[in-house]
């Protein structure tokens, strides 16, 4: 398995940041995808990748556009 990449850091970073904005907890957001709440903190940390598939989930659960995931915090591009 290949670790994480700076760009696996920053989605995972956009996952917590909305997650907050939305007002959910780790366990409500990882019942809603089907997953545990230890892998939405392995995802939000960056130590575990998110596939399109399971981006797409959370992209419907917390009403934010997949691409959104891939900004910057400042709202630049993901280069």
């Amino acid at each position: 398995m290949r670790s994480a990449t700076d760009i696996d850091r920053k989605v995972g970073g956009n996952l917590l940041r909305f997650r907050l904005f939305r007002g959910m907890s780790q366990e409500m957001l990882a019942d809603q995808v089907g997953v545990t709440f230890q892998q939405i903190q392995k995802y939000e940390k960056g130590r575990n990748r998110i596939s399109v598939s399971r981006l797409w989930q959370f992209s419907q659960v917390l009403g934010i556009p997949v691409a959104e995931f891939l900004r910057r915090h400042r709202g630049c591009p993901a280069q």
